[in-house]
């Protein structure tokens, strides 16, 4: 949404990238040290605010619709799959099964988090 917040003589300059805020938000998690893998669950929320840091009563509403997340010890050797929101519905895909879910129970050691404006 906003770039370059710089402090130029006492004053702030940033430049605005667009009007609006994005449509989505793809958040990824740094699972990674190396070579070694970060396993543990991470606390997601269904939905959270954004507020804008110049106007404090611009809020943009965001939820959580979708997850990627890899089942194995490295980024060399295991398997990806995803869960997604359609509806009111979650859904576990892999590659030969589709099932549902809910949020209280999906998988909490993702590393990309896809979340859409409300």
């Amino acid at each position: 949404y906003t770039t370059g917040c710089n402090n130029i003589g006492g004053r702030r300059k940033y430049k605005i990238i667009s009007e609006d805020k994005t449509k989505f938000l793809l958040v990824r998690m740094q699972r990674w040290t190396g070579f070694a893998k970060d396993n543990g669950d991470i606390k997601v929320t269904p939905s959270f605010e954004y507020r804008d840091m110049f106007d404090n009563a611009d809020i943009t509403h965001y939820e959580c619709i979708g997850s990627i997340l890899h089942v194995g010890q490295s980024f060399k050797h295991g398997h990806y799959f995803a869960q997604k929101k359609i509806g009111n519905q979650w859904w576990n895909c892999d590659d030969t099964q589709i099932s549902r879910t809910n949020f209280n129970d999906l998988d909490r050691r993702g590393y990309l988090y896809l979340f859409q404006k409300m």
